[in-house]
């Protein structure tokens, strides 16, 4: 989770969110305490999705 909040620049509270809104594929293990899985493919999706063109682009 440390990682993917470091690459989105983002709070684990807003990864989970997007965890819970469905913006990021994760698992979570069965244990109560189990920590997410957030794979790079899901997190580079992510990513595409949500850039921003800078530049001219003429």
């Amino acid at each position: 989770m440390r990682q993917v909040c470091d690459l989105l620049n983002r709070s684990r509270w807003k990864v989970t969110e997007l965890i819970q809104a469905g913006e990021l594929d994760a698992h979570k293990g069965p244990e109560r305490n189990a920590h997410y899985r957030i794979t790079r493919r899901s997190v580079d999706r992510y990513i595409e999705r949500h850039m921003i063109s800078v530049g001219g682009g003429q």
